[in-house]
C-alpha cells in the first residue's frame, strides 16, 4: 500500500488521486499510527491541489465502508417523535413572535 506521505506528494505536484490512492489516503487517515503532522499535510496539500470529484467520491465511499452503525434505531425513532411534538406545539409562539402578536387572552 501507498503511504500518505508519497501521496501528499502527488498532490503537490498537481496530480488528482486514483480510487486506489483515495481508499489508501482513507486507510491512512484513519489510522491512529500515522501523525497527525502527517495526515495535516496531506489534507493541505489536498485542498491546495482542489479535490476533485473523483477524489470526493472515492474518500466518500472509503470512510462510508469503515462507519459503525451505532444501532440507535429504535432510540432515534422515539426522539424524533418527542422533537416533533415539541416541535408543534412552539409553532403558535413562534408565529406570533415573527409576527409581533401578542398571545390572546382567553
Amino acid at each position: 500500500m501507498i503511504d500518505l506521505a508519497t501521496l501528499t506528494a502527488l498532490l503537490i505536484a498537481r496530480q488528482d488521486l486514483s480510487t486506489e490512492d483515495a481508499g489508501a489516503a482513507a486507510t491512512a487517515l484513519a489510522s491512529p499510527e500515522v501523525s497527525d503532522e502527517v495526515k495535516a499535510a496531506f489534507l493541505t496539500a489536498l485542498s491546495a491541489k482542489g479535490e476533485s470529484v473523483a477524489e470526493l467520491a472515492a474518500f466518500a465511499r472509503a470512510f462510508r465502508a469503515r462507519a459503525v452503525d451505532p444501532e440507535v434505531g429504535a432510540w432515534s425513532a422515539q426522539a424524533r417523535q418527542r422533537s416533533s411534538t415539541a416541535w408543534s406545539a412552539s409553532v403558535p409562539l413562534v408565529v406570533r413572535i415573527m409576527h409581533g402578536r401578542p398571545r390572546a387572552r382567553t
